[in-house]
């Protein structure tokens, strides 16, 4: 039809039209030479341009840039319809993106930029800048670029309305703002990011995906260990968004940060709560219930402890976090007398980690110590004895090796007859061990160390035992039982000066102290014998 062809519009429709099937049928030699031809004998017909940029579209949609680049290019030429010429230099610039070439089209995109401002895809065009610098791995650029962009679209501009985030030109502001907090992110500037993502929550406050945007700006700020802001974020999302699918992990999360606080009766209730309510998923569900045994354990709440260990493992036992439950249920037994039913539990327990299949972890050696307090209980001394030396044998550097220790003490202390003796050179090796140092554990063990002397009458030593527990540890109620002691041993020992220094201290450092009472009458005491 084309070499008969008479009317030139109908010639080049069916050229043109046969130019992009070729385009299609990824034939590109044969339709840039048919567009080559139609652009000299008929530049001046709309289907000629149209023709071009259909094929050059059709090569970027078969995922062949480098063939896409001619047609855009001789797009590029046309000087008569401007808009034409844009199309081409765009697509040049999309070829050299699409190729990968990124240092390429971002000088490509440079252009497109400057050279049409007023384009309807100038926002899309300024985006993809900001996207070829971000793919050249300069984060640094990356934050800036992306700043640009949120910055010429969205800087002193009203909140957008719903849907706004979704559809050109907006839709490049708000990702690119998200790509800002993102990029800053990464630099570790966290102070910065967490005011970009402000900035984009302020411009876009009724953003579809608005929960899912502050739930990741809440984590970002939990990940820097910014806790306040993330409460605070989290807050918000709760909020707005109560019933959202993030609300339950943003009340967890603010749940643990009060039980980070030390407000563990809040925490109790807001995890027992996250636990019931039916809106918030079996993660959340699981991590709180198990926070709640967690909770129960610090406040000694045995009875409640074992229903609530039941309750987990009936409910997630293939959890990785069931093992860790199952030791706590087993401590709780032990402090309630359970200890036959403590030992079936904790026997098993330790037969799986050894086997490894329950892997090592932070918390694991402690089982071995559970069970050697449950030993201790009962009397079963030689018990003691084997389960430090499997201990050892399993992990040889345990960091709960110290409370082993504290255990064979006190064993030796208790059992009879005792052996004060070896049971202060296990209380030293606790006060002297690296993990033990400065930890309630070594405080008790140093003060039992003063104890011993104590009984053994050994009153002047027994002094300087005690003071090292008021001296050097900072559990209060452990001082003022070791000050008031030494106390004691001073007017046994006639030294009525010093134990009246020292009940009178012990009165003015610890006012609440169930021993000021007994502290105020020994000094009544010493104070008539005074001459």
């Amino acid at each position: 039809f084309i070499p008969l062809a008479v009317d030139k519009t109908q010639k080049a429709d069916v050229m043109a039209a046969r130019a992009v099937t070729l385009s299609n049928l990824r034939r590109f030699p044969e339709a840039i030479e048919d567009l080559k031809a139609l652009v000299t004998d008929l530049p001046d017909l709309a289907q000629t341009w149209t023709a071009v940029l259909k094929s050059g579209e059709a090569a970027l949609e078969q995922n062949v840039p480098d063939e896409a680049v001619a047609f855009f290019q001789l797009a590029s030429t046309c000087e008569k319809d401007p808009e034409v010429k844009e199309a081409g230099v765009t697509g040049l610039a999309w070829c050299q993106f699409k190729a990968a070439k990124y240092a390429e089209a971002e000088a490509a995109f440079v252009k497109v930029v400057a050279d049409y401002p007023a384009s309807e895809d100038a926002a899309q065009s300024l985006f993809m800048l900001a996207r070829c610098i971000e793919e050249q791995g300069d984060i640094e650029r990356t934050a800036a670029a992306y700043s640009g962009v949120f910055e010429k679209l969205a800087k002193d501009q009203p909140p957008f309305e719903a849907g706004s985030e979704m559809k050109p030109p907006m839709q490049y502001a708000f990702d690119a703002g998200r790509q800002v907090a993102r990029s800053l992110e990464k630099l570790k500037r966290f102070d910065d990011a967490d005011k970009a993502w402000e900035k984009l929550v302020l411009a876009f406050p009724n953003a579809k995906d608005l929960d899912r945007l502050l739930d990741e700006w809440a984590w970002m700020n939990v990940s820097a260990e910014r806790f306040d802001r993330s409460d605070a974020v989290h807050q918000q999302l709760l909020e707005k968004f109560p019933d959202s699918p993030y609300a339950g992990q943003a009340r967890l999360s603010l749940a643990e940060s009060l039980m980070s606080a030390g407000k563990l009766e809040e925490s109790l209730k807001e995890m027992e709560a996250i636990f019931t309510d039916a809106r918030y998923g079996a993660t959340e569900k699981e991590r709180a219930l198990f926070h709640v045994i967690e909770i129960q354990a610090t406040r000694r709440q045995w009875q409640p402890l074992v229903a609530a260990a039941d309750q987990f493992l009936a409910s997630s036992a293939s959890s990785p976090l069931a093992a860790q439950v199952r030791l706590f249920s087993g401590n709780a037994m032990v402090e309630l007398g359970r200890h036959e039913d403590a030992t079936k539990l904790l026997t098993t327990l330790s037969q799986e980690i050894v086997s490894g299949k329950i892997p090592a972890q932070d918390w694991t050696d402690r089982v071995w110590v559970v069970m050697a307090e449950s030993a201790l209980a009962t009397m079963d001394y030689d018990r003691i004895d084997v389960l430090e030396s499997e201990l050892k044998q399993q992990s040889p550097q345990s960091k709960f090796e110290f409370q082993v220790m504290d255990i064979q003490g006190r064993r030796w202390k208790q059992q009879a007859p005792p052996d004060f003796l070896k049971a202060r050179e296990y209380f030293g090796k606790v006060t002297s061990s690296t993990e033990g140092a400065g930890t309630e554990t070594a405080a008790r063990c140093q003060f039992l160390i003063a104890e011993t002397l104590l009984l053994e009458m050994k009153l002047d030593e027994a002094v300087k035992e005690y003071f090292k527990v008021y001296v050097n540890y900072s559990y209060a109620e452990l001082r003022a039982q070791a000050l008031f002691q030494a106390a004691v041993c001073e007017s046994r020992l006639m030294k009525n000066d010093f134990a009246i220094r020292d009940f009178k201290e012990l009165i003015a450092e610890f006012p609440t102290s169930s021993l000021v009472e007994k502290a105020r009458e020994e000094l009544g005491k010493l104070e008539v014998q005074k001459p």
